[in-house]
């Protein structure tokens, strides 16, 4: 028999494992791909490229053809997932470019998401499209129709459904960014 303090330590040691697997796999593929971007996904160069290319030019100090480059990799579809993991980064070459108006635009569209992507609000079909609501079904004013186009459809309905640790660790990854980001920018207010 287990004792709660037995199984509470195989958990631990289970998730021990798992993330720095997770890691370990993680950096190799952004190895890969010339950068350490969070946002690289598997299977998908021209994507991958682009996130790289846009991170170099931030730390060149090239803003705005980072904000470019970011736009262009979001516009590529990604097989089974929906692409919005650079809208922190596309806030922040925003930022950075002198651009406050598109920064907090894109930092606002990079909430909205990760509030998708976590639950806090859903997709709520629609006779022909989608909605986003809220936790009280309260639809979503501001970015809600750009975000559910981009958030929403049968394709991606497991995403929000389907949780492990890893995946947690991931969107854990993408909300860290967007605070940073978040505080960046307005903490210089």
């Amino acid at each position: 028999m287990h004792t709660s303090g037995s199984v509470l330590l195989l958990a631990i040691a289970c998730f021990c494992s798992v993330f720095f697997a997770c890691s370990v796999l993680e950096r190799q593929s952004a190895a890969k791909h010339g950068c350490e971007a969070a946002e690289i996904v598997e299977g998908n160069l021209a994507y991958n490229r682009l996130v790289c290319e846009g991170a170099r030019q931030m730390e060149q100090r090239r803003y705005a053809e980072a904000a470019k480059t970011f736009e262009m990799a979001m516009k590529i579809p990604l097989f089974e997932f929906p692409n919005f993991a650079l809208f922190p980064r596309l806030a922040l070459a925003f930022f950075k470019a002198g651009d406050r108006e598109k920064a907090k635009d894109a930092l606002q569209k990079a909430e909205i998401s990760l509030s998708v992507l976590i639950g806090k609000m859903h997709c709520k079909e629609e006779e022909q499209d989608f909605r986003l609501v809220n936790q009280e079904g309260v639809s979503v004013a501001v970015h809600g129709e750009a975000i559910s186009e981009r958030m929403c459809g049968a394709a991606y309905e497991y995403i929000y459904t389907q949780r492990s640790f890893e995946i947690v660790l991931s969107d854990a990854k993408l909300i860290a960014l967007y605070f940073e980001v978040k505080q960046e920018i307005e903490g210089d207010r």
